[in-house]
């Protein structure tokens, strides 16, 4: 019987945006009306429903927290006890530890302490970027760079220093690490993706000449051993892209609302042949 279901994820499976959604006092976000915890209501009623998914997370922070959450769970729950929803982000974002931080008026990190020390780079954190929306402002989040010694490294690595085969890289890498944590500990994990990144949409997987990243995708095989959907032309769909390009809600930051949360989430549940209580 599953007693706990755990979900890791970005912004999106921590449900930015929606009507319900908040942060509590240890800075976890919470909704239940996320995909994941729409899994959870109509396949696990009885369980508990434990979230830990961040906004503005990289794949590299969905690792190491899991591995962190599900290795407390494990204290009270055996592995067949529980179910893993994870939700991969953009392989685009890298995970950076700091020694301290400091916050500026419009701009600051996560509240606890634990999650004070790490930050994110983000593919739009360079030099002559001006992505912004109605919840973040690319100037603000800038100026918070610049005062933690961030903006320059960011920016240099973004323009200079990084490529899609080194995005494929770190991001599976990550998946294959926390699959083998799963594996060994006898926990069931059910995987799908934001956006459709390391599915191959953007960047050619099969153009890639690296031997050693040729091999890796093999075993990680994340287009066979993962939930997602394809369009009318094939190409594969994250939540975000199939929302969109079904024109469904997004809200003012761009994330899926409501409505096409729950309508992944029983698409996820049929691919997964996930017996169903609840409607």
């Amino acid at each position: 019987m599953i007693k706990v279901v755990y979900a890791e994820g970005c912004s999106i499976t921590s449900g930015a945006e929606h009507a319900d959604w908040y942060m509590n006092e240890k800075g976890l976000e919470y909704s239940e009306t996320t995909w994941a915890a729409q899994v959870k209501r109509m396949c696990f009623p009885g369980a508990k429903y434990f979230p830990t998914a961040r906004s503005s997370s990289s794949n590299a922070h969905i690792r190491r927290r899991a591995i962190y959450y599900l290795t407390e769970l494990l204290k009270t729950y055996r592995g067949k006890d529980i179910v893993f929803l994870v939700q991969w982000t953009d392989m685009n974002r890298r995970e950076v530890r700091l020694e301290k931080t400091k916050d500026t008026k419009n701009y600051t990190t996560y509240h606890d302490t634990d999650e004070k020390l790490y930050t994110t780079m983000l593919p739009i954190d360079f030099k002559g970027a001006s992505f912004s929306n109605p919840i973040a402002k690319q100037e603000d989040r800038n100026e918070w760079l610049e005062k933690n010694n961030l903006f320059t490294y960011f920016s240099e690595y973004n323009l200079k220093i990084t490529s899609y085969e080194a995005s494929f890289y770190d991001s599976l890498t990550e998946i294959e690490t926390l699959r083998n944590f799963c594996k060994l500990n006898k926990i069931k994990m059910y995987e799908t993706h934001a956006f459709a990144e390391l599915l191959g949409r953007y960047h050619p997987i099969d153009k890639i000449n690296d031997k050693f990243l040729i091999n890796l995708i093999k075993r990680i095989d994340i287009n066979n051993t993962s939930f997602y959907t394809l369009d009318k032309k094939d190409n594969p769909q994250g939540l975000h892209e199939w929302t969109k390009e079904n024109k469904l809600q997004l809200g003012p930051g761009f994330h899926p609302l409501e409505e096409p949360h729950l309508a992944w989430a029983r698409k996820f549940i049929a691919h997964y042949n996930i017996p169903r209580v609840n409607k």
